[in-house]
């Protein structure tokens, strides 16, 4: 039978209180942290878009997953309220990229990317 001295049940009482405070405090912050997502996976050789008429401004992050294997340059397309708010490209061969804009005015917003022949695209579009 284990012996424990009342002290040493206390300061284990103590930090396993102190824990689960710190890990319900964390609980209760991660709301406010989190992000909304849309994201879309091509079908072969296929574009894609994914978009939100829920946005109310400020950064935005633009993530592209293509599947080829090729050294191909394609060009990805951000409209914010009907108009282009930005463009970048990526190569069939890269690894998943992302690319990270603030202070993005409020409105909806698209984010449409192509595929080439026999490619499959992903793309993500997060927001706070």
């Amino acid at each position: 039978m284990r012996v424990t001295s009342l002290k040493a049940a206390v300061i284990a009482t103590t930090a396993s209180v102190a824990l689960f405070a710190g890990a319900a405090g964390a609980a209760e912050a991660a709301p406010s942290a989190a992000k909304h997502r849309v994201s879309s996976t091509s079908k072969v050789s296929a574009g894609t878009s994914v978009g939100t008429k829920s946005f109310h401004g400020g950064a935005v992050t633009v993530t592209i997953d293509a599947s080829g294997s090729k050294n191909i340059k394609h060009t990805w397309k951000l409209s914010v309220a009907g108009k282009q708010f930005t463009s970048g490209t990526y190569k069939e061969n890269d690894k998943k990229r992302s690319w990270t804009f603030t202070k993005v005015q409020s409105g909806e917003l698209k984010l449409s990317a192509p595929a080439a022949k026999g490619q499959v695209t992903k793309i993500t579009l997060e927001w706070n």
